[in-house]
């Protein structure tokens, strides 16, 4: 899985010399690529993109470039897309794009259970049990008035281990990321057509003001600049 625009290259064989990967679908409507003229060897590519304003909250918690075994939900969901990619059957086309959204988030939960617990990042602060509980309870119930010794006694642990071990495993401290992650759903919230005020109040905060001054100082711009482009969507496609 590569993260954003990481480049990469392309061979069927190690001993073939790769090629620039970047510009094969760069085309549009170009959801078919055939190189040379055998049939050895078959590759399936796809790209998923975000509707709203969080992807970078999620993509700068991953690497550029992410390793996953053939796990069994991952090894499924490929067989599947295999299946219906080049299917014309109706309602292919929706059940493509689900089965790219399944595929994504069990490749990112094989890497997570797959990676050591000195990673940093949020992803992978879910594998831990006790900090993966407190993210866990704030995205539940984001606009509870948290504070650290509340969820270090919903956890079960001291104050000061609670954040010294949050900030080690998730790389800010937690009410750092507690306003992140606020300001992500804020931004979906915006994007779907909600007030300012409406999405302050879903979010925990008691006025329009302290929501657009923490918005602000979060993501360098007001509420009301948050506009966000409609979905893209995208689908899987053979190589």
């Amino acid at each position: 899985m590569l993260i954003n625009d990481t480049r990469y290259t392309v061979a069927s064989d190690p001993a073939i010399e790769a090629m620039d990967g970047m510009p094969l679908y760069a085309g549009p409507g170009q959801d078919m690529v055939r190189l040379g003229a055998g049939d050895e060897v078959a590759l399936m590519g796809g790209g998923s993109a975000f509707a709203d304003g969080s992807a970078a909250f999620v993509l700068d918690a991953l690497p550029m470039f992410l390793r996953v075994d053939a796990v069994e939900t991952v090894a499924w969901a490929l067989r599947a897309l295999r299946g219906e990619v080049s299917n014309t059957a109706i309602g292919s086309s929706l059940i493509v794009e689900r089965l790219a959204e399944i595929l994504v988030v069990a490749a990112v939960r094989a890497f997570v259970a797959s990676r050591p617990a000195t990673r940093i990042g949020w992803i992978s602060a879910l594998a831990d049990a006790r900090i993966g509980k407190a993210l866990k309870l704030m995205h539940s119930d984001v606009a509870r008035r948290w504070t650290v010794p509340l969820l270090a006694t919903e956890i079960g642990m001291s104050r000061s281990a609670f954040a010294q071990r949050f900030s080690a495993r998730v790389g800010y401290p937690p009410l750092e990321y507690l306003t992140r992650w606020r300001m992500a759903l804020a931004q979906r919230k915006l994007s779907e057509g909600q007030t300012v005020m409406a999405v302050a109040s879903a979010i925990g905060y008691d006025s329009q003001s302290a929501f657009s001054q923490a918005f602000k100082r979060t993501l360098g711009h007001t509420p009301r600049a948050g506009g966000l482009r409609p979905p893209v969507k995208t689908r899987p496609r053979s190589l």
